[in-house]
This record gives structure tokens, C-alpha cells and sequence, in this order.
């Protein structure tokens, strides 16, 4: 309804941004003409009416605007009663809302918390954690048949493991020599423990205790490098702090000759 009113066109040059009451009553009023009895030079407008004329048509305008401003005023009316009388419940439904809201928040929190974990999942973990520890059995299987000992030949069990996929061609005591030989025994000593757990595989073979025989003697070769290592380091550091005395001793037997 109030859509209605305001496409009224009498009241569309009220709605316009650049209104004002003189243009308004310029564009709606005719113009005024001039008595006969005072002489102008300016040309009079071929639409300009008498003062009686000019003075029935505001009055009829304003009649108009008056009756247009009553219609807005009991619109207005209206729908500021509407307004307060629905304000009350429309209130109370958002508070309805906001209840139901919360209650729903809370309702899928626990619904969260109280939903259990799909089989599926769990047994999908366990399947992901055996591949793991699978893979990790093949890698230290596969890395126990390459380790070829001292002495052995390339005869039919060489021929044999390459059939299978295993290659017998690595030997890793010369790797942790050469480790020892280079200065890093750190490296020597973290690459024997991988030979013990590898030697563990052949537990109860022929192989066995031959190969357990090499990581203890690799194992008493690295620890007496780390010792050697040891020893030469603290001689470094005895003679940095010997030298230091020394220095520090001639410094100040120049000093007390000096003041003698």
C-alpha cells in the first residue's frame, strides 16, 4: 500500500534528490502577469495568467498536497501500529531462535563427541600399520641377503640369489673401514648396530654365528677408534690449557720484571 501512495505523480518531484520549493512551485504554477496599468519592457510568457487565475490554482495545489499528505500521514499511521504491535512477538520468535540455536549447537557437540569411530577406519589403520612393519621386514630381509661376508665366492648360491632378486655383491666391513679410516666413527658405530639387527636374522643358521663373530669384532674395532678419539681429544685440550699456563706464566714474569 505504501508502494502505491508514492508512485502517486503528484508526490514523484518530492522524491527527486535535487528538490526544492521554488523550483517546485516554478515547474507547477503558471507565471504571474502583469497589471496593464504598470508598463514592463520584458516580454510577457504566453502562458502567464492573472493574479485571481494564479491564486485559484495554488489554492487547488494545495488542496491536492494536503489531501496527499493526510493519505501518507494515515499510512504512516498504520503501519507504525502494525510495527508496535507485532514487535512484541517478533521478540519472542528471535529469542525462540536463538534457544533453538543453542540447543542445536549443543546437540551436535555431543553427537560429535558420542559418534564412534567407523570400523572401516580403524581396521584401515591397522591394515596402513602392518604395510609399514611388512615393508620394514622385507627392507632388512632383502638388506640381510646382500651382506656377503669375507671370502665368499661367486658360486652357485651367488647364482642362486640373483634368481631370487638377491644380490650378494655388498660388503659392508669395508664400508665402516673406510668410515673408521675417514674420522667418522659416529657413522661407523650407527652403521654396525644396523649390521647387528641384520645379523639377527641369520639366528639360528649356519651363517649365524659367523656373521655375529664380525659385528663383535667391527663393534670392539669402532669403540676402541671412539676411544682413541677420546684420548686424542683430551690430549688437545691438556696441552691448549698447558700452553694457556705457559702464556699466562711468561706474561706475568715480564710484568715483575718490568716493575723491578
Amino acid at each position: 500500500m505504501s508502494t502505491d501512495l508514492l508512485s502517486d505523480p503528484a508526490l514523484a518531484p518530492f522524491l527527486t534528490p535535487t528538490f526544492t520549493p521554488s523550483a517546485y512551485l516554478d515547474s507547477t504554477l503558471p507565471p504571474l502577469q502583469p497589471p496593464t496599468s504598470l508598463p514592463t519592457s520584458r516580454p510577457i510568457p504566453s502562458t502567464a495568467v492573472p493574479l485571481s487565475t494564479l491564486s485559484t490554482r495554488a489554492t487547488t495545489l494545495l488542496s491536492t498536497l494536503d489531501v496527499s499528505t493526510q493519505r501518507l500521514l494515515a499510512q504512516l499511521q498504520t503501519i507504525t501500529d502494525e510495527i508496535l504491535r507485532i514487535a512484541p512477538r517478533l521478540g519472542y520468535e528471535v529469542d525462540l531462535l536463538r534457544s533453538d540455536a543453542v540447543a542445536l549447537a549443543e546437540e551436535l557437540d555431543a553427537m560429535r563427541v558420542d559418534v564412534p569411530e567407523p570400523d572401516g577406519l580403524t581396521r584401515l589403520q591397522m591394515l596402513s600399520r602392518v604395510r609399514e612393519r611388512v615393508e620394514e621386514v622385507v627392507k632388512v630381509f632383502g638388506d640381510a641377503m646382500d651382506w656377503r661376508l669375507e671370502g665368499e665366492g661367486d658360486g652357485d648360491g651367488n647364482g642362486d640369489g640373483e634368481g631370487n632378486g638377491m644380490k650378494r655383491g655388498q660388503n659392508p666391513e669395508e664400508e665402516i673401514g673406510y668410515l673408521i679410516a675417514s674420522g667418522e666413527v659416529e657413522k661407523a658405530r650407527e652403521r654396525v648396530g644396523r649390521l647387528r639387527l641384520l645379523a639377527g636374522v641369520f639366528e639360528g643358521t649356519v651363517e649365524g654365528p659367523a656373521r655375529m663373530a664380525v659385528v663383535e669384532a667391527l663393534e670392539k674395532k669402532v669403540e676402541a677408534e671412539r676411544r682413541k678419539k677420546g684420548g686424542e681429544l683430551e690430549e688437545v685440550v691438556e696441552k691448549r690449557e698447558m700452553k694457556k699456563k705457559d702464556d699466562m706464566g711468561g706474561y706475568f714474569g715480564l710484568i715483575s720484571r718490568l716493575t723491578n
